[in-house]
């Protein structure tokens, strides 16, 4: 923390996740946030920082982030998520999806700080896993604050890596993933970036003890932050024409429901062959409808509970398997019912 404290007036700060717990403890405000979760979990968290805090800083966040998020700021930006519906309707409009911002968001801070220009990136505390297996962040963050909800989520480092020092880091598939996508973006973008971080070697960025790191550059810091915010406008809302959009995808959810509304009546669910064909049929009219917003939406959630769905249905007997599969087509055909009056509110609120 003091290095950064002493070279804050040179650098800009991006803090992401959890980190800006620790910079509120140990007195150093960030020139941007970085948010990518889409729940209400990460609003509360935020809250636990201190409204105070946070209007000193601004934010910069996903397109599904918590939209109450953006509130707790001083100022608030948004970046497009790849394979987000979201992202698909405002890039038509030219508008960028940022690349490799996962699955944790230290990715997405080394990938905005590419994206945005900087060609200098200097990591602190982004060790992705830890020495110690029982300690896995900073103890400056919440996640060892008894009275925070964040001390009440597990970390477990069930797997081993070298380190960017030397020696061996516990860490999990989620850091792992991390540093496999700020891999990419050095690699893509070409940044030069520092690695001051006891955790684990990150291939492309050099590994960089505190007490060698020097910031050699001057910076006008205003001038880079005024800067970095034109590059967030709201011109690609009147470009999109999003009712248009929206009021397309309320007419295909209807017409997906009447399609399943038949399948009733277009299978015999008493006949595996026929219960299989039934969910193939639903991929095939998902596509069919060539909305690139529904099948979004609607494919990898469809078929992660299908499978599910499926294999239960082949376990029963005939008469039992056309119960089930009646009463599962009528329970997604309300499913899309249910989403159909959804999506026709958020139109009405974009007229």
């Amino acid at each position: 923390m003091e290095k950064i404290r002493d070279c804050q007036d040179r650098a800009v700060i991006f803090s992401c996740g959890s980190t800006i717990s620790a910079l509120k403890r140990a007195g150093i405000v960030p020139d941007f946030h970085v948010e990518t979760e889409r729940t209400k979990y990460t609003y509360e968290l935020l809250v636990e920082v201190g409204r105070d805090f946070l209007k000193k800083t601004r934010l910069i966040a996903n397109n599904p982030l918590w939209t109450d998020c953006f509130k707790l700021f001083k100022k608030g930006y948004m970046f497009l998520k790849l394979n987000d519906t979201g992202a698909l309707l405002l890039e038509q409009a030219g508008s960028p999806i940022i690349w490799h911002t996962g699955p944790t968001v230290t990715a997405a801070g080394v990938a905005l700080a590419a994206e945005l220009g900087f060609e200098e990136i200097y990591l602190f505390g982004v060790d992705l896993g830890s020495k110690n297996p029982q300690r896995h962040h900073s103890a400056l963050t919440n996640y060892y604050d008894p009275g925070s909800i964040l001390s009440k989520t597990p970390v477990e480092l069930s797997m081993t890596a070298p380190g960017n020092f030397g020696g061996t880091v516990y860490t999990n598939r989620w850091f792992a993933s991390t540093r496999y996508s700020i891999e990419q973006t050095i690699r893509k973008k070409g940044v030069k970036v520092y690695n001051a971080s006891d955790g684990l070697l990150i291939e492309g960025a050099i590994p960089t003890p505190l007490e060698t790191l020097r910031l050699e550059r001057t910076i006008h810091k205003e001038q880079v932050i005024k800067a970095v915010e034109e590059n967030f406008h709201t011109r690609y809302l009147k470009v999109v024409r999003p009712t248009e959009h929206l009021q397309k995808l309320v007419l295909d959810f209807e017409n997906l429901a009447e399609r399943v509304k038949d399948y009733g009546k277009r299978f015999d669910f008493r006949k595996r062959e026929e219960a299989v064909q039934s969910f193939t049929e639903l991929v095939k009219d998902l596509i069919g409808l060539k909305n690139p917003l529904l099948y979004n939406l609607l494919y990898h959630n469809t078929h992660q509970w299908s499978q599910i769905a499926l294999g239960q249905a082949l376990s029963m007997e005939e008469g039992e398997r056309e119960e089930f599969l009646r009463f599962f087509w009528e329970l997604y055909r309300a499913f899309l019912k249910e989403a159909t009056g959804q999506v026709k509110k958020l139109a009405e609120e974009f007229r």
